[in-house]
């Protein structure tokens, strides 16, 4: 289960692949090329939210949730993207 905080999600990621890439392309995976059961979630790098270089690099930040059960819809979707999206 990906690590929430109110700093962001915290992905895992392979040491082999350029970190910054990873996450960028892992939130257009979510976007382009993945739903379940016709839903999605939407997320963005949390490195563009932080002033301190370097710091957020391995985060996202989903786009916008008010409800709490959406919350814990959205971080289904999301352990389920993980798992596809590394294999």
């Amino acid at each position: 289960m990906p690590k929430l905080s109110n700093k962001g999600v915290q992905l895992p990621f392979s040491p082999t692949r350029k970190l910054e890439t990873y996450v960028e392309n892992f939130c257009r995976f979510l976007l382009e090329d993945f739903n379940d059961s016709k839903q999605k979630i939407m997320l963005a790098p949390a490195q563009g939210f932080c002033s301190t270089p370097g710091y957020g690099i391995d985060k996202v930040r989903f786009a916008f949730i008010l409800k709490p059960s959406k919350l814990i819809r959205a971080t289904q979707i999301l352990e389920k993207a993980l798992k596809i999206y590394q294999n």
